[in-house]
């Protein structure tokens, strides 16, 4: 299985133009920075937030994938905010 580093997804309060921005509130209103990893399989590509435990995504295609491992993450840090739980600060980085 193939493994590629997709550039950094940043997470933005502010307004968005689309892939790979997605709005979650922020106290602090500064943005986050996640690395994503993309793999692709034989069948689909599959994507993880590796500072994210638990957060990933799976899809026909590369741009479903990313599309869905945006939704993921919105959705994953909303739940730990509704649980009071903190949101892991970005450790990952691409070298």
């Amino acid at each position: 299985m193939r493994t590629e580093i997709a550039s950094k997804v940043r997470w933005d309060v502010e307004d968005s133009p689309g892939w790979p921005y997605v709005h979650f509130k922020q106290p602090r209103k500064t943005p986050i920075k996640y690395t994503v990893i993309v793999e692709k399989g034989e069948s689909s590509y599959g994507a993880f937030v590796p500072d994210l435990p638990g957060c990933i995504a799976v899809g026909e295609d590369r741009e479903q994938t990313l599309r869905l491992i945006e939704e993921a993450v919105a959705f994953h840090v909303e739940g730990l905010r509704a649980e009071g739980l903190p949101v892991s600060p970005p450790q990952c980085d691409i070298a």
